[in-house]
This record gives structure tokens, sequence and C-alpha cells, in this order.
């Protein structure tokens, strides 16, 4: 026990009851910790320590709970024969519907890598190429779904398992050996409820699907959470385009966030990348956040196997966001640009205009209204100080210090709104912007009226919907404009403050259906709506290279945001089969920095 991971053995100790009965009847209640202290050759309490902070950031532990300490979540993972990070990733797979591939990754980190290396240089190469191929294939930068497709390959491919091994440098008895490993998982999530007892029959039915590998890497993402490593690029040049895989990895640095120890401050503490990784000297990475499970320190402080996390499973699956109000950043892993949160949620609704309304309702009603809603809740005041000419001809205009302090323009309303009303009058309005993003009135009332509102008259302005200039979260909202039902454009806000009550909405909703699901194993998750709206955000957030996005930003290391298109920007290596061609590089042409998202004004046509 003092030289073992404890998380395992702290969860077994509670999930046993002792700390409600003791070790015998008539002995007093133990804490978990003190319990360890008695067992022959105890461990350190520094270990016994780490595996409680460990097993309280997966959720698993309930200080509350005087019965044994442990959420539902956390007595689902004391009946899983495997490591409880392992654990908590099958049951999120179970959650999110992608199980079979979960199992193969759970499978192959329960035992041993089963890739080999050689020294014989030639036939590394050959490896190294089958491999890079491989991954390609499957279109996604991860060890770990790399394996799941080698799982699917050993199962249901056309290939020799003996041929398989060879191609990819694969060690025939521990790929064995995962094959029965993941048989044993698999019917111990069939025994607890989390798969129907046809699981083997309904997997060999869709063994010809693809899997959704966002929703896979999000479930891994959410389970390794907080192994996360930060890839950064030392510098560029010549030999680091040119240069060989080895030879990229020189020029990358990859950083892990360390835990706060005896009120010590943490520091990040760098790590290399294993050559048996599959990721090793990849160097374009869509997301520079890559989670792990396997490290050790040999020679060096190695990472053995990594996935690049999708921004959204960063978001939703990560640390509490916090806002800091003196860098003006919403802080998850160490400090996540706000306006980068912003532009991976909005840019990916924008591409799937039909998803935003119930998302944004679910999530932060109170932040932008769906197209149905025409009438603002809030009204601005202002003095009318021109009206259109005599013949109809341009706009009248309302001065309104709020709205020029927060827009920089005087309000615009047209010959219809405007009605009867004379200059010099006091009107009470509702605003939005039009479609050059540009403040215009609507719902006109005098001064001080109490009455209901108006509608809105047919038309652009009835297309209108009007979002608070100052939203309940204390930050700089901005309106956004609706043409058509269906239709969204973005929010603006000046760090990512207004972004907070979102993610925590989306947050609380997934955690609710985890306990729900794991206090009743019978409940049907498909009929959650608030884990379809986050599966929805979860899919939409494509990062795999072969599968252009363009709701895709990258924080880059050099504080860039870039945005991803394939033939332009990615630094990909593809194998064409069909023409024969060899590989080639797409070397990015350039890094254009975006502005803040408060200059930018996009649209939805």
């Amino acid at each position: 026990m003092q030289r073992v991971p404890l998380e395992n053995v702290y969860l077994q100790v509670c999930a046993s009851g002792i700390g409600e009965k003791g070790i015998s009847d008539q002995s007093e209640a133990l804490s978990p910790a003190k319990f360890l202290e008695l067992t022959p050759d105890p461990p350190d309490k520094s270990s016994v320590d780490f595996a409680e902070a460990a097993l309280r950031e997966l959720g698993a532990l309930d200080p509350e709970d005087k019965l044994d300490g442990l959420t539902p979540l956390g007595r689902h993972l004391a009946a899983l024969p495997c490591h409880p990070r392992l654990g908590k990733i099958l049951v999120l797979g179970c959650l999110l519907g992608v199980p079979g591939p979960c199992l193969s990754i759970c499978a192959a980190m329960s035992v041993r890598n089963p890739m080999l290396t050689t020294q014989d240089t030639a036939k590394r190469a050959n490896w190294q190429t089958a491999r890079n191929e491989m991954v390609a294939e499957i279109g996604t930068r991860s060890d770990h779904c790399a394996w799941a497709h080698i799982v699917q390959e050993w199962r249901f491919g056309d290939m020799k398992q003996r041929e398989l091994c060879r191609k990819l440098g694969l060690s025939f008895e521990r790929m064995c050996s995962s094959m029965f490993e993941r048989k044993h998982l698999s019917e111990s999530l069939v025994q607890v409820g989390l798969l129907p007892a046809s699981f083997k029959d309904d997997e060999l039915d869709s063994k010809d699907k693809m899997p959704d590998w966002n929703l896979v890497r999000a479930a891994v993402v959410g389970g390794l959470y907080p192994n996360i490593l930060h890839a950064q690029r030392r510098h560029s040049s010549g030999r680091y385009q040119t240069g060989s895989f080895g030879d990229k990895a020189k020029f990358l640095t990859y950083q892990m966030l360390q835990r706060n120890t005896a009120g010590r401050e943490a520091w990040p503490k760098t790590v290399n990348l294993h050559p048996n990784s599959l990721m090793f000297g990849h160097d374009q990475f869509h997301c520079p956040w890559l989670a792990f499970y396997t490290i050790q320190q040999t020679t060096k402080l190695y990472a053995y196997d990594v996935s690049e996390a999708s921004p959204f499973s960063l978001l939703l699956f990560g640390g509490e966001p916090e806002y800091n109000e003196c860098t003006h950043t919403l802080q998850i892993l160490a400090a996540l640009d706000g306006d980068t949160a912003v532009h991976l949620v909005l840019e990916a609704l924008k591409q799937r205009p039909r998803l935003a309304p119930a998302v944004v309702g679910f999530a932060c009603p109170a932040l932008t209204y769906a197209p149905a809603r025409a009438m603002a809740e809030r009204r601005c005041w202002g003095v009318l100080t021109q009206v259109p000419g005599a013949e109809g001809e341009g706009f009248g205009v309302i001065s309104s210090p709020e709205i020029e302090a927060t827009f920089g323009a005087e309000v615009a309303v047209s010959r219809e709104q405007l009605g009867g009303f004379q200059v010099g009058q006091e009107l009470s309005f509702s605003c939005a912007l039009d479609a050059e993003n540009k403040p215009r009135a609507f719902e006109l009332l005098p001064g001080g009226w109490t009455g209901p509102l108006a509608p809105a008259p047919a038309g652009l302005g009835a297309a209108l919907s009007a979002v608070p200039m100052s939203s309940a979260f204390g930050g700089s909202a901005r309106c956004a404009w609706q043409r058509w039902v269906g239709g969204f454009a973005s929010f603006r806000c000046r760090g990512g403050k207004q972004l907070v009550p979102l993610l925590q909405a989306a947050r609380k909703g997934i955690q609710d259906v985890l306990e729900h699901k794991l206090e009743d194993v019978k409940w049907d998750v498909t009929t959650s709506k608030e884990l379809q709206m986050c599966v929805q955000l979860l899919r939409c957030n494509g990062l795999g290279f072969r599968k252009p996005d363009p709701a895709d930003f990258v924080r880059l290391s050099d504080s860039q945001v870039k945005e991803f298109d394939e033939s332009v920007n990615e630094t990909a290596f593809m194998m064409k089969k069909a023409s024969g061609m060899k590989q080639r590089a797409l070397v990015p042409k350039k890094l254009a920095r975006l502005q803040t998202f408060l200059s930018q004004h996009r649209t939805v046509a």
C-alpha cells in the first residue's frame, strides 16, 4: 500500500461502511484515513490526502453523506473493477451514448500499453508510418481513440489479428489481455444496470458504424480531469517546419497543473510526451489542452497517453468556472480567455441555428432571448430630437444617454414606429440592433407610461428581439438581432463574465442527469432535454481534422486565435489511398489575430 495509488483502496474503504459501524460492533466509527493508519505498513499521510483529493475532484465523495460518504457516482465507481478515473470514463460513456469505444479505451489502459518499441530503425519507421495512417483515418488526435479503433479492428476487422499486430507493432499477449478486461468491464456495467443485457448483441449490429469521436473524447476528458497538459511551442524555424516528428517534438513543451498542497502555491510542471505515444511530434493541435492518464518519472517525467481535449468538454466537465475581475478572464484550467470561450459557444450555435433557441433558453434564458419573444423586458428612456422628412424619407432620432454610452450612437426610429410623437417629447422604448448593428427603437410609449406594451408592427421590428442592455450578472452585455425564426446572432461580452451562468447551468444539467441515472439505473436518459442539449454542444465542437468545422477556435500559446480551415491552417498528414499519393503537409499560411468580441459584429443571414 505504500507503493500503489490509493484511490481505489480509499473508495473501497468508504463503500465497506467502516465509517458508519467501525471495525466491529463495539468499536467507534472510523474515517477512511484513520482506518488506513491501522493497517500493516500504513501508507504515508500525504498519499491518503492525495487519494481523497482525487476522489473529491472526481465527484465520488460527499462529506455530508452520513452513510458511507459517497455520492451516487462514487457508489457505482466502487462497484466497477477498475481505477476510479477509468470508471468515470465508463459512466460518462454510457451517459453520452458511446459505451463501446469507452470500454475499449478503459480495457487498454487497464493493462500494459500494447504498443511495442524496437531498436530496428526500419521496423520502427514502418510501424510509425502505419500508426500515423491510422490516426489520419480515424480523424482525431488521441491515443485513447486510436486504441478504441485498434480494438474495433481486432474484433471485427478484415485483417487477421496477428497480421494487425505485425503491421502496427502490437503485443499479441497484451491485446488478448485487454480483450479479457473489456469483457469483464462490460459484464460489470450490465450488472450495475448502466448497460442493457442485450449490449453484446447491440454492439454486433452496429459494428460498422463510426463512433462519434467528439463524444468519446468528451467522456475521456470528463473522467481524466484534472489530468490536463498544456501544449506550447517554444519558437518557430525552418527546421521546425520541415523536420521529422522527433525534431518537431524538441520545439514543444507540455506543462501539467499541480495541486496546491500544504497552503503553498502550485506552479505548472514541465512534462515530456513519451516517444511511444501516437501524438509524439504532432505540433498543430486544434486545442492546446491534452488529457492524460499515465505519467511516470524515468529519465524524464513522461506522459504516455494523451488525447486532445475539446474546448466544450473542458467547459462542461472541467473545474468550476471563476471570473477573474483583474484579468477579465474566465478561469477553468489556468486562464481560459473568456472571449475565446464565448466564440466557441456562439460560433458553433451560429453554424447550427436550430440549436440556438433551445440551448440558450435552457442554459441562460435571461441573457439572450429566443426569436419568438418579440417584446423587450427592459425599457430605455430618451428624448425625440428628429423626425423623418415630410415625404417619410430617413429616420427619426432619439437621444438616449444610456444607449449613447453603450453603443456610441444615437437611436434611430422608423416612421412606422414613430407614429404621432413630436420633437422634444420624452419616450420610453425597447431597443435592438439592426442589420448594420446600430441601435434601433421600437415599441415607443410616452414617458411615464404604465399601461400594457403595444405590439411591434409586422416587418423587421416584429423579427427583432431585444436583450437587456445591462444584464443581471454585472457585466457589459450587448444585444443581438434576429432576422427570422431559427436564426441566431451572438451576444457580446467583455471578458467571460456573462458566460459563467451559462456554463453553470449546463454543468448542473449534466450533474442532475448523472445523479438521476445513478440513483435509478432504469431511468431512460434519452428523455432528458438537458442532456440532449449538452450532447449537441459536445457534438458540434468537431475538432477532428478530417471534418473541418468553422466553429472551432484555438487559443494558441502566442495569445492568437485562429479559425480552423483544413485547406489553409491545418498541418495534417493524410494518406491518399485512392490515388496512391504520399503524405503531404499543409503548412499554415498565416495566423490572423482576431479582434476582441466587443469590436466584432457578426450576423447570421
